[in-house]
């Protein structure tokens, strides 16, 4: 994933592709920083607004995993 990156880091869909991982890494920062570039780099995407939604709900992950 990391390689594919570095080559083409305008190919949004592979920060959503990482973000994935981090998530279930529980690396909720990283995966939430994905999850923007995500965005940035396809900001008309049919998924757009549950990529937002997911933000929101990995936010709340990152609060409730800082308390414990």
């Amino acid at each position: 994933m990391w390689q594919a990156i570095a080559l083409a880091p305008w190919w949004a869909p592979a920060y959503a592709d990482l973000a994935k991982v981090k998530e279930g890494l529980k690396d909720y920062e990283g995966a939430i920083h994905n999850l923007e570039l995500y965005l940035l780099g396809s900001p008309k995407a049919r998924d757009a607004q549950g990529v937002k939604d997911h933000i929101y709900v990995l936010e709340a992950k990152k609060i409730e995993s800082a308390k414990s």
